[in-house]
């Protein structure tokens, strides 16, 4: 006898922030074994690239069309919460506790002002050195390509 597998996946909050990004909750929990859950939330914001440069101007357009070549439009900021074997009775007592949890966290880190700005910046330097990491091993295969 096979068990159905049962999963929640739902947008359970969106909350417009004074920077003027949205943070997003989901529950995307699914059952485990019997009556055992594992319990996932996860916290997501998309940031805008542009949303790092409020006022662009000469070299920071630069920069900015630099940015979005390399991370495209926007960057999301993901932070997932889970617990693992969660009676089901408790599911959704623990799923609004972990919610609780991530808001009193992340709520004052995500919506000061500096934020967008910080967040593409190491996202942007992130990106630049996977970049440079990739462009280096390929110049190595080619120079051991050669050798052989």
């Amino acid at each position: 006898m096979q068990e159905t597998i049962k999963f929640r996946e739902s947008l359970e909050k969106s909350i417009d922030l004074k920077n003027g990004l949205t943070l997003e909750l989901w529950d995307k929990s699914r059952s485990m074994v019997g009556d055992r859950w594992k319990i996932t939330v996860i916290a997501q914001i998309d940031v805008p690239v542009e949303k790092a440069f409020l006022e662009p101007n000469g070299n920071q357009q630069e920069n900015l069309d630099d940015m979005k070549m390399l991370l495209g439009e926007s960057v999301r900021f993901e932070k997932k919460m889970e617990r693992f074997f969660i009676d089901e009775k408790e599911k959704d007592e623990v799923t609004q506790e972990i919610m609780d949890s991530l808001l009193e966290s992340l709520l004052p880190y995500l919506s000061h002002p500096w934020f967008c700005k910080r967040f593409i910046a190491i996202e942007f330097a992130r990106a630049k050195q996977k970049k440079l990491l990739y462009k280096q091993q390929q110049e190595q295969k080619e120079k051991n390509g050669r050798k052989v």
